[in-house]
């Protein structure tokens, strides 16, 4: 479009705009020409988890030219109509597929990804990210939540366990040990 300043990923559009998915410059959450939007320009998401005040972005971290992580990822919320994100946990080390959930009272990610062990279950006040603590370790890629705590498959040199940990934190607990032939889907 003619009225609109062209853009890249690399070139910064006004403070109150984002480079818009045509490469020209818009303000976030307005309609281009074709009825499209875009509401905020991020780098990398590896989850997002939409609820009612906001879209909340799991952002993974940078990489060197050797390929070794920074721990520059992040979790960040945009609002619903659009607009810049707000950083509410900085400084987050996905080291790979990460899954994201929000609740009533937290925000809940994992490190990690299912063909690599040693992930961790993280959990920050949904509110403004403070008190971000890891809940588990050893994680293998999977887990499920419910109001209180969060389910995963732990995995160790002597074998696998289904676990729980409180979403509040404390010491996991095992529920029972998964059977060394199956594999575990958490739903």
């Amino acid at each position: 479009p003619a009225d609109r300043r062209s853009c890249s990923q690399h070139d910064d559009c006004a403070s109150d705009e984002v480079c818009h998915s045509d490469g020209t410059c818009i303000r976030p959450g307005a309609c281009d020409e074709n009825g499209e939007t875009t509401l905020a320009a991020v780098s990398a998401i590896v989850a997002i988890q939409l609820a009612s005040d906001g879209i909340y972005l799991l952002q993974s971290e940078s990489f060197d030219a050797l390929g070794n992580p920074h721990a520059d990822g992040a979790i960040e919320r945009v609002p619903l109509a659009g607009g810049s994100p707000e950083l509410l946990v900085p400084n987050v080390s996905v080291a790979g597929p990460g899954a994201l959930r929000v609740d009533r009272d937290h925000l809940l990610w994992s490190t990690g990804s299912l063909a690599a062990l040693g992930g961790q279950l993280w959990s920050a006040d949904r509110a403004n990210g403070a008190n971000a603590i890891v809940l588990a370790s050893d994680l293998a890629g999977v887990w499920a939540d419910d109001s209180d705590h969060l389910y995963y498959l732990q995995v160790l040199a002597s074998g696998s366990k289904l676990m729980r940990v409180a979403k509040a934190g404390g010491a996991p607990e095992q529920i029972a040990p998964a059977p060394s032939d199956a594999w575990v889907v958490l739903m």
